[in-house]
């Protein structure tokens, strides 16, 4: 969860889950956005897996790749934190080989399961 700096307000730090903004996305389709987090869901361990993969071997071009395609699907599914999470990473493999990727994929991978737990109960209540 996001530390709120005194400069920011609630309506410009981005949110764990962002229920509207991906509703927004998907053209305020509940039924689409149910199967974009259930696909989300389905394939992101995966996807986390490969990064790891990536960054242990510190391949660069894999890890912007990942890091892009999952700054995509976090976004699409309004989890925000995550989503910038993905963006930084991606932003290093691009311009910095010194960036501190492991401390980054350890705040992506403690993010995603919290993002997971509130999109997992979301499914679970009915609630997407």
């Amino acid at each position: 969860t996001k530390t709120i700096e005194p400069e920011e307000t609630m309506d410009t730090a981005p949110m764990q889950w962002n229920k509207a903004k991906a509703l927004m996305i998907v053209g305020d389709d509940e039924e689409i956005l149910h199967e974009v987090v259930t696909l989300f869901l389905d394939q992101y361990e995966k996807k986390n897996k490969e990064l790891q993969s990536a960054v242990e071997s510190a391949d660069l071009e894999s890890i912007k790749n990942i890091s892009h395609t999952l700054k995509g699907s976090s976004g699409t599914v309004g989890a925000e934190v995550l989503q910038q999470l993905y963006y930084e990473m991606e932003m290093a493999a691009r311009n910095d080989p010194n960036f501190a990727f492991a401390q980054t994929l350890n705040k992506i991978l403690e993010e995603a399961e919290a993002v997971a737990k509130i999109l997992n109960r979301s499914l679970h209540e009915g609630v997407i």
